[in-house]
């Protein structure tokens, strides 16, 4: 599955993104976004107002679900992927098309 990164393959998966960021990681959270959680957003590679306030209603959830109290500020970080935001799951690495009918995992630190 493609995880956001600080870097190429570096492991680490503490990057944030928010309003402004533009590239092959928003794109990432976009499509989790829509597929995993039903949020009616386009995968444009842009995290503007659009993406910012799906991230918001995620955030929103996720602390209904996990009974957690992360903000709801429309950024994706770490406290967000940790409390289990979910990622959708791509056929190869060669590929930016999602898996139809796919998986999403949640959770994905121990």
């Amino acid at each position: 599955m493609r995880v956001p990164t600080i870097g190429w393959d570096t492991g680490n998966y503490n990057c944030e993104l928010g309003r402004g960021n533009f590239g092959d990681a928003v794109r990432v959270v976009q499509v989790s976004m829509r597929r995993c959680m039903g949020q009616n957003i386009a995968d444009d590679r842009d995290y503007g107002p659009k993406t910012a306030q799906a991230m918001k209603n995620v955030q929103t959830t996720l602390n209904a679900w996990y009974h957690e109290n992360i903000a709801v500020d429309g950024r994706y970080g770490p406290q967000t992927r940790r409390t289990g935001f979910p990622f959708a799951v791509f056929p190869t690495f060669t590929t930016w098309t999602p898996r139809e009918g796919g998986y999403c995992y949640y959770k994905i630190d121990p």
